[in-house]
């Protein structure tokens, strides 16, 4: 069909670029005018020049003074309202397909109303065109009025007729957007003499494919055809029913192939290119395709390959060009076999070009494109939804035979009307390049639409079979339409006719075809009416076809190891029967069964999309009917059974919400008669629980008022003890994480949280655990983790850095890494720290109650700190001395001093007798004067990259040497070796003003190693002073 699609503009007084400025002198009215006139020529160019470019028009909008119109390559030009620079109007289509004014609908299709569109086509092929009912379009025309284009049921369209609606205001200016002839058409533009016309489409320059797969390297497409043997309808059969009824077939029971007669159809299919520039116009030509090329055709007994073009042309969005063809005799193509070893040696394939001939002698022709023939081997008419439960479950039934020994395939009610079974298939089919796929292939499917592009169709014919001694005529029970597939159950009046059942569900006339079983054969057939496919669908006519649903009753239920049990008593449910199905208790025992329960089976079913589906697996637990459920008792007659696992799969849902149906069927009808009973329960949230009381003042930071928002508590080596001496008590890094809470126990108290109410925690049980969280910081270079496997782990890369016992006691470890990381920072610096978390549970399987976390900073032991005494003088005779005591002090994590004393008479502190330097078994103490650095130069340095001149020495050891000396832990007093031993300075350089050393100390301890460098300031030279 035809059609024509415009899209307007509504302009006051237009420019396309500027706005008029009035003047007094006359001349300079004139030269104005000239200069607009030559901006308007000048955008008229520019925008025609991108247009010729490739660029299409985009979008039409609004501004404040005019329209805008925008191009593919993002560039935009103005349409200005020269008049008062007002807003423009714009006309265009709305989604919907009616005009629409400035977002107004007008309720005026832009086009004829088109049919149902037929199904779409597999990818690269086009859908079914649908059917077009007669309809009407309005243009709207440059004269300001809208004109009515009438359009027949064919397709026909009338000349345009004006009417006598305006479309545009009066002494607006026009300018049209004419789509079907590409062009913008802009009326009565100010300065602008006649109409301004800009052709929206340019001429094609140049076609090139857009493969949709690549052989060998080669650009190509591939082409589907159906090939095999049409079918001829073959023997009679008898036997017994499903039912055990005698039966006998006449004529019709099998279709075989016919050897001599083969089929090889193509499809109507489509190929797309790229068009030079893309804006090209392609209306009005002639395309052709090209096969090898004009002068090579591939013959074989007088029949050749032949590519079709089908009169199907589109221009899509992006400006691609969609061509149809048709193939004859496919299996001609060359190229079958490449690669398969039932054709060796066949190199060759089939190439295609697009030939589009422009007029005036001008012809375009595309690059040659590559053929695939694909082999499509149909294998059954197949029903799109599942129809019985046997194996082949989708496909009709291939022999009449089956079909009579077998269970139905569609139930129809009688009095309900006709069933279209065109509409519940598909074709099955296998499909291999080059050749007829393997028998073991999968099977693919293919709509009845994409089968109507091979030019096929279905056919439908009753089944003459008779069934029991009287030969019952089955198949007067139905009558089918050749070519819809409607088929429309019937009974056998006194005349033994075939009358159609009423369609009335409240009459009875024709309840004698109930329980009848006809049968249709399916047949699919080309244009000269030759079977290509087969198949038979059994009819089940029925008394009713009904699904009813009663929902029952609602209930909550907590989340528990148990999982949960609901049940329903008849009297919850007595009204609810009476009420949908009109029937009583009693009746309804008689007349349904729970599904399932002959076969020992449990099926449950949930609603998606308005449909009953069943439950795999019964994830959501099983129905099952109480011992009193043909008694009219209070106990329960339905019970819902969710073990945990089901009962967390309905946690899991939307609103932790699942309704459960059990289905009744009808002991007559079966599947066609089925009432769901459903139950809906709701699994609540855990409980809400809060963990413990905080002690206030083992928790920090201490300036926070509220108890709650303390996040820290820290952990350090015992307090020192005469006793702990000799027992290395300091050794033990250990703290149980409990005592940082009231009664030395982390007590879940429930808060206000509605789900509470159903739980009885006390019953239940709690418990918790600690763990490690699995967010940790990074400590100096140090990335601490979780252990991947074990929580109770504090790791670092394969270093076991603390871990957490069963109850509760935090350790820290011994680890080479682990005392690194504790003496990276003083104990006054929070950086040296781990996440824990409070697991808790409840019930007997331990299910998540909840978390809590707090962060536990670990104390360094021991700190080292710059001495006060230490400070060498220039120039002083045999050098300048000072004692090892000099350089630093020692303090422990509670602030306490470890070594007391002046210059040459330190000693260690007794702190209640306890000797505080022994307690924290001080190993060894390292002077690194070889990497001592000065300021001399004024930047740091190391001194023997400055001078060699400079000496620093340990008494009795060499000059600028690493010195390690040993503390004995046994001495009465350890510390008597800051007294003992003395760094000497000399500088023999001459006369040097003050400066700074700073010299590295390094103090191993029970815990590791600590590590400082302590500035001594160097007086200047005794002369300068």
């Amino acid at each position: 069909m035809k059609k024509k699609f415009y899209g307007a503009l509504l302009l006051g007084s237009v420019l396309l670029a500027g706005g008029m400025v009035s003047c007094s002198d006359y001349d300079d009215d004139i030269n104005s005018l000239n200069d607009r006139v030559t901006a308007v020529e000048q955008t008229v160019k520019e925008l025609q020049e991108k247009i010729n470019a490739g660029a299409v028009i985009t979008d039409v909008q609004t501004t404040e003074d005019g329209v805008k119109v925008t191009l593919s390559d993002g560039n935009s030009f103005t349409l200005q309202n020269g008049k008062d620079g007002a807003a423009g109007s714009v006309v265009t289509i709305g989604d919907n397909g009616n005009w629409f004014i400035d977002g107004v609908d007008t309720g005026k299709p832009s086009r004829g109303e088109k049919g149902e569109q037929g199904e779409p086509g597999e990818p690269g092929q086009p859908g079914g065109d649908g059917t077009t009912a007669p309809s009407k379009y309005y243009i709207p025309n440059e004269d300001g009025y809208w004109y009515v284009v009438n359009v027949a049921a064919d397709g026909t369209e009338s000349a345009p007729e004006k009417t006598d609606v305006k479309w545009a205001p009066e002494g607006m200016m026009t300018a049209v957007w004419d789509t079907e002839n590409e062009a913008l058409l802009v009326y009565g533009v100010k300065d602008h003499n006649g109409v301004l016309k800009i052709n929206l489409g340019t001429a094609l320059k140049g076609l090139v494919f857009t493969p949709s797969l690549y052989l060998d390297g080669v650009e190509g497409t591939r082409y589907p055809y159906i090939s095999g043997n049409y079918k001829s309808a073959n023997g009679g059969d008898e036997g017994k029913t499903l039912k055990g009824v005698d039966f006998k077939i006449p004529a019709k029971n099998t279709w075989e192939d016919i050897v001599a007669s083969v089929y090889n159809i193509g499809a109507n299919d489509t190929v797309v290119y790229h068009m030079n520039p893309a804006s090209a116009q392609v209306k009005g030509v002639d395309f052709r395709f090209l096969y090898n090329n004009p002068e090579m055709i591939t013959t074989r007994g007088g029949e050749e390959v032949v590519v079709n073009y089908n009169n199907y042309s589109e221009k899509t969005a992006n400006g691609d060009l969609k061509v149809g063809y048709q193939i004859t005799n496919p299996e001609l193509l060359e190229g079958a076999g490449i690669g398969d070893p039932r054709t060796p040696g066949n190199d060759k394939i089939s190439v295609m070009a697009l030939e589009v001939e422009l007029g005036n002698d001008t012809t375009i022709t595309s690059d040659y494109a590559a053929i695939v023939p694909a082999v499509r081997t149909l294998k059954a008419i197949a029903f799109k939804e599942k129809k019985t439960t046997m194996a082949d479950q989708y496909d009709l039934y291939n022999t009449g035979t089956l079909a009579v020994k077998n269970e139905a395939n569609v139930a129809v009610q009688y009095n309900d009307g006709s069933v279209n079974l065109s509409e519940l298939l598909n074709i099955h089919y296998t499909q291999a390049d080059w050749g007829p796929a393997s028998d073991y292939a999968d099977h693919e499917v293919m709509s009845y639409e994409r089968a109507k592009q091979f030019g096929l169709h279905f056919e439908y014919e009753m089944l003459e079979y008779t069934t029991g001694t009287n030969n019952t005529e089955e198949h007067k029970y139905g009558k089918v339409d050749k070519l819809t597939g409607e088929f429309t159950p019937c009974y056998v009046n006194d005349k033994g006719e075939s009358v159609a059942c009423p369609n009335d569900p409240t009459s009875t006339t024709g309840i004698s075809a109930v329980g009848r079983e006809p049968v249709v054969i399916v047949k699919l057939v080309n244009e000269n009416g030759d079977v290509v496919l087969a198949g038979y669908i059994k009819i089940d006519i029925v008394k009713e076809i009904s699904t009813k649903e009663i929902t029952v009753k609602d209930f909550i239920k907590p989340y528990v190891c148990d999982g949960f049990v609901c049940g329903i008593k008849w009297d919850d449910m007595s009204g609810k029967i009476i009420e949908e199905l009109g029937m009583t208790k009693d009746d309804f025992v008689k007349t349904y069964t729970l599904k399932g329960i002959k076969e020992g089976k449990d099926y449950t079913y949930i609603k998606e999309n308005g449909k009953f589906v069943l439950v795999p697996n019964n994830k959501f637990g099983v129905m099952k009917l109480g011992k009193d459920w043909d008694v009219s008792t209070t106990n329960d007659i339905i019970e819902w059974h969710a073990n945990f696992d089901q009962m967390d799969a309905v946690y899991n849902e939307t609103g932790h919400t699942v309704t459960l149906y059990a289905c009744f069927e009808s002991n007559v009808d079966k599947d066609n008669n089925l009432v769901y009973i459903g139950l809906t329960t709701t699994v609540l949230d855990k409980p809400e629980v809060t963990f413990g009381e905080k002690i206030k003042e083992y928790w920090y930071p201490g300036d926070q008022a509220e108890v709650a928002k303390r996040d820290t508590v820290r952990m350090n080596v015992p307090r020192p003890t005469s006793e702990g001496i000799t027992n290395r008590d300091v050794f033990e890094y250990a703290k149980d994480l409990d005592d940082n809470f009231k009664g030395n126990k982390v007590v879940m108290t429930p808060t206000s949280a509605e789900q509470n109410a159903a739980y009885d925690l006390a019953k239940l049980g709690t418990n918790y655990h600690y763990q490690f969280a699995a967010e940790q910081p990074k400590i100096g270079q140090y990335q601490l983790s979780r252990h991947a496997t074990d929580p109770t782990r504090l790791v670092m890369g394969g270093a076991i850095i603390a871990q957490i016992a069963p109850n509760g006691t935090l350790v820290y470890t011994h680890d080479k890494f682990a005392e690194e990381i504790l003496n990276m920072y003083d104990h006054n610096t929070p950086l040296c720290y781990a996440n824990v978390e409070i697991v808790a549970t409840y019930d007997d399987c331990e299910l998540a109650l909840g978390k809590d976390a707090f962060k536990v900073r670990f104390l360094r032991p021991v700190d080292i700190l710059p001495g006060d005494n230490a400070k060498f003088v220039d120039a002083q005779a045999n050098g300048s001395s000072i004692y090892l005591g000099d350089l630093f002090k020692l303090q422990d994590w509670r602030d306490k001093m470890l070594i007391s004393g002046t210059s040459g008479k330190y000693a260690s502190v007794s702190e209640n007798g306890c000797n505080l330097f022994k307690y924290y078994w001080f190993e060894n103490i390292k002077i690194d004067l070889e990497n001592a650095q000065c300021n001399l130069t004024g930047t740091w340095e190391y001194v023997k990259n400055v001078t060699n001149k400079l000496q620093l020495y340990v008494d009795n050891y060499a000059p600028n040497a690493s010195v390690t000396l040993p503390i004995n832990q046994l001495a009465q007093d350890p510390a008597d070796i800051l007294n003992t031993t003395k760094i000497t300075y000399k500088n023999n350089e001459g006369n040097v003003q003050k400066f700074k050393l700073r010299i590295p100390v390094e103090i191993k301890y029970s815990w590791g190693t600590l590590k400082g460098t302590i500035e001594v300031p160097v007086d200047s030279t005794i002369a300068n002073d």
